[in-house]
């Protein structure tokens, strides 16, 4: 597929929302309040017969009375109409229409099958472009393009996204942002009727604004392109792809959601073998191991220096990353030592991890990350610290002295430091979590609710360095 005709998704000039509503429970309201809310330059035309103005726009009965050219068309109406409705777009020289309407081959019904064979007919005939049906579309912060309205953070950045379905989309792009990912384009494709994952793999592969890829993917549609178009963007960008539809249960829900053929296991495995690409399972886990693609330089080995508080949660520290396949050298005497000069030994362990009640003094944690950093040995750090022990046990200064000697860290010293911050799920430890979260997402810092997924999204970023240096 040649690039430009997938530039027209992402630069219309004009775009048509059909069923756009100044209800703020219906999709047509999203699309058109989020076009709005990201400062779309274009022309945004509402649709609807039964509105004159929707949201200070006049709003048109047909995509026939619009008075201009439309490039882009939005549809939210049921399934069945659709096809009348590629016609008026058609007129309008729209080129691409992306179909929001459910009730096609995902239904498992004949009527569906054949109604979105209809449609692929039809859009072949009239040279239009579909994404779906079944999907949101697109997410395009440069350009303006929403599938919701901002609940997103609006900046543009280097991760580019295809999820076939439109929760995980959204799931993806919500979740995403609170941890620090900011996205250059994220394309919701549906049943892929007519563009597919792989148009969409091919053209992220070559955007200069993508500089990793991350996918969810139930089924394909064309096997062997998948297949070369995967090796072709594995070998430019690392792609983090979760699959799912991995069981026979899970195959089944894919073809209930998507329609999709979900393919066999082993299939999948040796792709993700021979291509190079990583491999996730879960949306938390993609999310996980994106991070430290954005925020860590390259890490020459997997040398963890882990410092924080609590004997048990030490020892799980350690059996976590060593489980993940990184090491947890053993601290030098020389550099116990140096440690015992501040810390008191009741309460503390001062191996590899680092088990401190020292944690409780903002300065003397500070001390201690500066001298596991300053180890040789260790090639990056892991921080942990649980909030409620630090805001009721010892007092909410404690806790702000320490999130302080965390950032601090994070700029001071010169080795990778990912935070784990754990919350008892108390209301307000929980509450206290979203604010410190977004303080270390804007300092650039990663951040993991847990030290097993710290760990197991590092270790697949050393290993896919290692592999591809």
């Amino acid at each position: 597929m040649e690039r430009r005709s997938l530039d027209n998704l992402f630069f219309p000039r004009a775009i048509a929302i059909i069923g756009a509503s100044a209800d703020p429970t219906s999709k047509g309201y999203d699309y058109l309040k989020g076009m709005m809310e990201f400062d779309f330059a274009g022309q945004l035309y509402p649709v609807n017969p039964k509105a004159d103005k929707i949201l200070g726009l006049e709003a048109y009965p047909r995509v026939r009375d619009i008075p201009g050219m439309i490039d882009y068309v939005i549809s939210c109406i049921p399934a069945q109409p659709t096809i009348e409705l590629m016609d008026d777009c058609a007129a309008k020289g729209a080129k691409t229409l992306q179909l929001y309407s459910a009730g096609f081959s995902e239904t498992g019904e004949e009527e569906g099958r054949k109604l979105e064979e209809e449609l692929v007919r039809k859009a072949r005939h009239l040279g239009l472009r579909v994404i779906g049906p079944n999907c949101i579309g697109l997410h395009y912060p440069r350009g303006g393009l929403a599938f919701a309205r901002a609940r997103f953070s609006k900046r543009g950045g280097p991760v580019g996204s295809l999820v076939q379905s439109g929760g995980h989309a959204w799931t993806l792009v919500s979740n995403g942002s609170l941890r620090g990912l900011s996205f250059s384009k994220v394309i919701s494709f549906g049943n892929a009727c007519d563009l597919n994952e792989s148009d969409f793999l091919e053209y992220l592969a070559d955007d200069p604004e993508t500089e990793l890829i991350t996918a969810y993917i139930e089924g394909i549609k064309e096997g062997q392109r998948f297949m070369s178009v995967v090796n072709k963007a594995a070998r430019a960008k690392p792609v983090i792809m979760f699959k799912g539809g991995r069981t026979e249960a899970g195959r089944r829900a894919a073809a209930s959601h998507t329609g999709a053929l979900a393919g066999r296991e082993p299939i999948w495995e040796t792709l993700f073998h021979q291509t190079g690409v990583i491999r996730v399972g879960s949306l938390d886990e993609l999310i996980d191991t994106t991070l430290p693609f954005i925020y860590f330089p390259k890490i020459k080995s997997p040398n963890v220096g882990i410092v924080g508080a609590g004997g048990g949660a030490s020892v799980q520290a350690a059996d976590a990353c060593e489980a993940n396949g990184l090491i947890v050298p053993p601290l030098p005497p020389e550099l116990r030592e140096r440690l015992k000069q501040f810390t008191p030994l009741a309460g503390s362990s001062l191996g590899n991890p680092v088990d401190t009640v020292q944690i409780w003094n903002p300065e003397h944690f500070m001390r201690t990350l500066e001298l596991v950093a300053g180890w040789e040995k260790i090639d990056f750090l892991l921080a942990h610290a649980v909030i409620e022990l630090a805001a009721q046990w010892q007092g909410q200064s404690i806790l702000e002295g320490i999130i302080d000697s965390l950032l601090e860290a994070g700029n001071k010293i010169r080795k990778p430091l990912a935070v784990i911050l754990q919350s008892f799920g108390t209301s307000q430890g929980l509450n206290m979590l979203y604010s410190i979260q977004k303080r270390f997402v804007e300092a650039k810092i990663p951040v993991y609710p847990t030290i097993g997924r710290a760990a197991n999204a590092i270790a697949k970023f050393i290993e896919y360095q290692a592999v591809c240096s």
